[in-house]
């Protein structure tokens, strides 16, 4: 049977403007509190079942690349998974790079998962991450579009010039929540299991100091929502993702309940210092515990409102074409 081979196409030298996603600078603080807090994708996993027709060309054209080094780079024998093999791609642009995962039977593709970051690859990045694809699989980024399905989708939003410990977080009932604190000042609250969906809260700057990478500026808290196997399984979907932070309370702990003591409240908001929200509550009675979540309910924080934040998703979505055809 001939063998298709698909040409590498060309990197677009058309660049386009990106929101500021960077993680070295800090992003201006927004004039309206929460309206200029823009979501972004931190992390974006797609397998792709590879079509019988294509099977047999898309063996042959990995085999014949996967030993070009200056694209294809060791990712490191647990890396490959349940896959046959896999590997990190790179790309100029960025010192960010993509892991490819392929899965083979005999001379046929059978199988590869994609997962990168998008903010940290940018628009050049990914148009030459769409050139390696092509040179892969007829129509590049296009045939993941079609045939793919979104495994793992990580949306962030960072709210500069704060710190975790000026949220109090009020978890639904039951959720298993993990905190992580340094000399007595909070840096990452995880809310759900790991293996399953979570929201993470965490002090941005620490942990980009932590990992020797350089900062500007003031503190920002990164709020995360990692989703495994979403609702919205094509990328041809995401603008209709549903809003990730939307059952996310952040809190004040402002003024005490109508009905209750000062001194009472003053106690509680000591064992949240000390505890957290989450324990905290789950220390007091019943009555009390009901009484105290419907009273934090009615104060979010100023900082968070995540049907505002929500509605900057379209056009940050726009701005990276993940879910758009291309065509090349």
């Amino acid at each position: 049977m001939p063998i298709k081979i698909f040409k590498k196409s060309a990197v677009s030298n058309k660049t386009k403007t990106l929101p500021n996603t960077t993680f070295d600078v800090l992003p201006t603080p927004a004039s309206s509190k929460n309206s200029g807090l823009i979501p972004f994708i931190d992390k974006l996993s797609v397998v792709v079942t590879v079509q019988d027709n294509d099977a047999a060309s898309i063996f042959t054209n990995i085999w014949t690349q996967i030993c070009d080094k200056t694209v294809f780079n060791e990712a490191g024998y647990k890396a490959k998974g349940k896959y046959s093999f896999a590997k990190f791609v790179g790309l100029q642009a960025c010192t960010a790079r993509p892991l490819l995962q392929f899965l083979h039977e005999g001379k046929k593709a059978l199988r590869f998962r994609i997962e990168f970051n998008p903010s940290a690859i940018g628009s050049i990045g990914f148009s030459e991450l769409h050139g390696v694809l092509t040179s892969i699989m007829p129509g590049g980024w296009d045939y993941v579009i079609e045939y793919g399905r979104i495994s793992r989708i990580d949306i962030a939003v960072d709210i500069p010039e704060a710190r975790p410990g000026m949220f109090a977080v009020l978890p639904k009932q039951g959720l298993s929540t993990k905190e992580w604190t340094v000399a007595g000042k909070l840096q990452t609250l995880v809310l759900g299991k790991k293996g399953g969906n979570q929201t993470l809260i965490y002090n941005k700057k620490a942990q980009q100091l932590g990992q020797g990478k350089p900062w500007e500026g003031k503190a920002t808290v990164r709020v995360e929502r990692r989703m495994l196997n979403p609702a919205i399984k094509k990328l041809s979907s995401l603008p209709d993702l549903p809003n990730p932070f939307a059952a996310l309370s952040l809190t004040e702990l402002l003024n005490a309940p109508p009905t209750e003591k000062e001194w009472l409240w003053s106690l509680f908001k000591d064992s949240v210092s000390v505890r957290g929200l989450p324990a905290a509550l789950a220390r007091l009675p019943k009555a009390k515990r009901t009484l105290y979540r419907k009273h934090l309910e009615s104060q979010p924080h100023q900082l968070w409102g995540p049907s505002v934040i929500w509605t900057n998703w379209l056009a940050a979505l726009g701005e990276h074409d993940l879910h758009k055809f291309h065509h090349q």
